[in-house]
């Protein structure tokens, strides 16, 4: 079994992004309901952290602040040391192109392109054109594992390879932080264990701060820090010793 131990991070790497007293609630102000309360949180990178937690705890709420697509109720939010809780909403998609990058459940990729047209396409949203992007596209696949697979379009592919596409889309943006939500939610566990051991293997090689929300608790062996949340709130938090 694994130990869980205090909450300070062993590791020197810088903290990317940060919440303090983060609070979300949905509904009406005489009738909310209460998804966050007040949650502390430093992301550093170059570790890869688990979040935890039965559904309905605020795992995909609290990812979705992190990667600045809800604004918490209360409380700030810091990402590549900026505050960012009251920018305009006009600002936001620029910020979030440059600082995160995101891994889906569902895989996003659009059917009528190749796998290498779909890394293309977030290339050329970060700037990147033609055949710099073209080429670019087939080396963050070949990174991955699909080299052999940069012509194939979605329907030709298993989930795995969808994954993988997926993670290699991410790290077409220069974002310092990867959220994923579920990445491995609908793949075998062989599958599973693989797109998660890439993700940690992205954190430590290109010192990236990869924060991934799952279910499954195999997957916590590869994990350099565990959060567990239980109804909106952390209720453990810290790393992970083999």
């Amino acid at each position: 079994m694994q130990q869980i131990t205090e909450t300070k991070c062993r590791c020197p790497d810088a903290i990317v992004l940060q919440i303090r007293g983060v609070t979300k609630s949905f509904g009406s102000s005489t009738q909310p309901v209460h998804v966050l309360h007040g949650l502390d949180l430093d992301i550093h990178a170059g570790r890869l952290t688990l979040v935890m937690g039965p559904s309905g705890s605020g795992k995909t709420t609290l990812l979705m602040i992190l990667g600045l697509l809800l604004r918490p109720t209360r409380g700030t939010v810091h990402i590549g040391g900026r505050d960012v809780t009251g920018c305009l909403e006009s600002e936001l998609p620029a910020i979030r192109r440059r600082q995160v990058s995101f891994v889906f459940q569902a895989f996003n990729l659009l059917s009528a392109l190749t796998a290498a047209e779909n890394v293309q396409v977030a290339l050329e949203l970060q700037g990147v054109r033609g055949r710099q992007a073209a080429s670019r596209a087939v080396e963050l696949l070949d990174r991955v594992g699909l080299g052999h697979r940069t012509g194939h379009r979605p329907a030709e592919l298993s989930g795995g390879e969808k994954q993988r596409v997926g993670v290699a889309r991410a790290l077409a943006s220069p974002a310092r932080v990867i959220l994923a939500d579920e990445p491995t939610g609908n793949l075998d566990g062989r599958t599973s264990q693989q797109v998660a051991d890439l993700l940690r293997h992205l954190a430590h090689e290109e010192r990236r701060a990869v924060v991934m929300v799952t279910h499954d608790p195999r997957l916590e062996l590869l994990a350099d820090r565990l959060i567990r949340m239980e109804d909106g709130r952390i209720v453990e938090d810290g790393e992970v010793k083999a």
